[in-house]
C-alpha cells in the first residue's frame, strides 16, 4: 500500500533505512531500491529512491 510505504519512509532516520534495506534483502534476496525500481515509475519512482539513496 502507497501510504504505508510512504509514511515508512519519511518517518524514519538514515540509519533506520540502512536496518531496513539489510532486513528486506535477507528476507526476499532483493534490494529494496530494486524493488521499488520494479514496481513504480515516474516521480513517485524518484522520490522514493531518494529517500532509500540520499
Amino acid at each position: 500500500d502507497d501510504r504505508t510505504i510512504i509514511r515508512i519512509l519519511v518517518s524514519r532516520s538514515e540509519v533506520d533505512l540502512a536496518d531496513i534495506q539489510e532486513w528486506y534483502h535477507m528476507k526476499y534476496d532483493m534490494d529494496l531500491s530494486e524493488a521499488v525500481y520494479a514496481d513504480t515509475s515516474g516521480d513517485y519512482r524518484k522520490i522514493l529512491l531518494k529517500i532509500l539513496n540520499p
